[in-house]
């Protein structure tokens, strides 16, 4: 069976090289990523047997045919274009050459291939060559930024993304990203898998970090999702939703995989808290309607009049579980106002690792973790956060106030100074720090300090101390002569004898050595061409123990 399989398809191989080979990978004696790209082109088959699985093929030509005939001058983007496999069908259906035609008659302006990494270019710029005229290479990671990237909002009319949504950690999140790329009325044409329940692909790429990203719950084994939980993340987005669904297969049983058409809506509504890039967010617990609470309004105070932040915005945490706050800077409160992490139910939680998971920035502000406890969790989360969102770029802050006799003017203006120079100042990296108590009118924050006496008392504990110059009659202790390194004759030194205080055997005796001469052997041992205990074995002296007795002479 397994042969048959292997012999299917490439998704079959792939399956089966991978699956075979999942023990040696989790021993850490293969590396995944060497089986599917350092062997041969086998993923290359892989992605070239997706984008023509079944109908798909026939619906895209369709479709595209549709679009050559009603639109001119059209700007594409590809995101995730890897290996070229969507590219080229969009392309051969949306732009096709022929002997009396070219690139540079077709209908699209500009086509931008993109991908996380730069590493696909050269493949890619060869296998397309003959639109030379309106392709780009641009690297582009979906899930961060796009401005900041250097891509304009709003400038295509087209977005392609072939099977690479799913491999990003928030779908939303990667979705609102690529709204903002599209004009309005502009079209996302989304190819992805939307089955959970088929096995060949989690053998094979679950064994890759990437696979397990997905921070929704219904991802939790799967990246995969079905069409109508396509629909409503797509309408969350600022999407219509799907728009067109097109099947590889028309039986459920055997359907894989989806060609889905969404449309960004001309007013671009989106149906959750949309937060400002130029806003900061200051996060509290209290319900809105009852207003601001003093600490609130002290801290907006601060900010709108001290630091020049003409929009801030106070936000309740709950409304922020599908918020776009990814070019936002936060100020959270909730741990001030009691709401602290161990008591959190699922739904706060939910929302708490929204923010932490999106947020460009937060300063988190808590009471003393001495007195409560409890709030040294959320120290933990976000050094854990921290670590993962390393290559973001996130500036993820606490500040325990430490200090019960702070009056509240004073507190905000602790938190607004530590937000100035946090988030308003470029720092230099030592005083770039993610952690800082606030006592005694002092920003207090951990460092790293050299400790000289504990260097040393560890160094006598696992390493030999350097030897030093010194007069042999002080030594204070029996030494003997041995080389730290055999082979130089310089590294000859005298070390402590530990064998002198041992009991005498039966057979030994105990000699005042009066004079000790060094020979070939001791050469020897000193280059390290002969192994031995000690050197200086001939030796003249008087023996001291045992007392001699002439008597035992017979």
């Amino acid at each position: 069976m397994l042969a048959e399989v292997n012999d299917h398809n490439a998704d079959g191989k792939l399956a089966i090289r991978m699956g075979t080979n999942i023990t040696k990978v989790l021993r850490k004696e293969v590396d995944p990523l060497h089986l599917m790209f350092g062997q041969d082109d086998l993923l290359d088959h892989v992605y070239e047997q997706v984008v023509n699985l079944g109908d798909l093929p026939a619906f895209q030509k369709s479709y595209l045919q549709i679009v050559r005939d009603n639109y001119t001058d059209i700007r594409v983007l590809e995101i995730g274009g890897g290996t070229g496999s969507s590219t080229a069908a969009v392309l051969k259906n949306l732009a096709p050459i022929s002997n009396t035609t070219s690139s540079s008659t077709c209908n699209i302006r500009t086509y931008t291939f993109t991908d996380i990494s730069a590493a696909f270019f050269e493949k890619a710029k060869e296998k397309f060559k003959d639109y030379v005229d309106i392709m780009e290479f641009k690297t582009l990671d979906a899930e961060k930024d796009v401005v900041k990237q250097g891509f304009n909002m709003a400038s295509y009319d087209f977005v392609v993304a072939g099977n690479v949504v799913h491999a990003t950690a928030d779908l939303r999140k990667t979705l609102i990203n690529l709204r903002q790329l599209l004009k309005p009325g502009g079209r996302l044409i989304l190819h992805e898998s939307v089955r959970q329940d088929l096995f060949w692909s989690p053998v094979a790429f679950g064994q890759l970090r990437g696979w397990w990203l997905g921070t929704e719950p219904m991802r939790k084994w799967s990246p995969f999702i079905s069409v109508p939980q396509w629909d409503t993340i797509l309408k969350d987005s600022g999407f219509s939703g799907v728009d067109l669904n097109l099947k590889d297969r028309d039986s459920p049983d055997v359907h894989t995989q989806s060609l889905m058409i969404s449309t960004v809506s001309e007013a671009s509504t989106i149906s959750h808290l949309e937060i400002s890039s130029s806003e900061t967010v200051i996060i509290t617990s209290r319900p809105l309607s009852e207003g601001h609470t003093d600490s609130v309004h002290s801290l907006l105070g601060h900010l709108q009049d001290d630091l020049g932040l003409s929009r801030c915005r106070v936000v309740h945490y709950l409304d922020l579980a599908t918020a776009d706050l990814c070019r936002s800077l936060c100020i959270s409160l909730i741990d001030m106002e009691g709401i602290h992490l161990p008591a959190m139910n699922e739904e706060e939680f939910v929302s708490v690792r929204q923010i932490l998971s999106i947020c460009k920035g937060i300063l988190w502000v808590m009471p003393d973790l001495i007195t409560n406890p409890g709030c040294a969790m959320m120290i933990g989360l976000l050094r854990t956060v921290r670590w993962e969102r390393d290559i973001d770029d996130a500036n993820l802050v606490s500040l325990s106030i430490s200090d019960p006799t702070l009056s509240l003017g004073e507190i905000t203006q602790a938190v607004s100074a530590l937000y100035q120079q946090q988030f308003q100042q470029e720092l230099l990296p030592e005083k770039a720090n993610g952690e800082y108590m606030f006592k005694d009118k002092t920003y207090f924050t951990a460092r790293l300090v050299e400790s000289h006496n504990a260097n040393e008392f560890l160094e006598t504990r696992f390493s030999r101390p350097k030897p030093s110059m010194q007069p042999l009659s002080t030594a204070g202790r029996p030494v003997k002569l041995a080389t730290a390194a055999p082979g130089l004759l310089d590294k000859l030194e005298w070390v402590t004898d530990p064998d002198y205080d041992q009991a005498l055997g039966s057979t030994e005796v105990e000699i005042d050595i009066k004079a000790v001469g060094l020979n070939f052997r001791d050469l020897m041992i000193a280059m390290g061409e002969h192994m031995a205990y000690s050197m200086g074995n001939e030796a003249a002296g008087k023996r001291i123990y045992p007392v001699f007795d002439p008597a035992n002479l017979k």
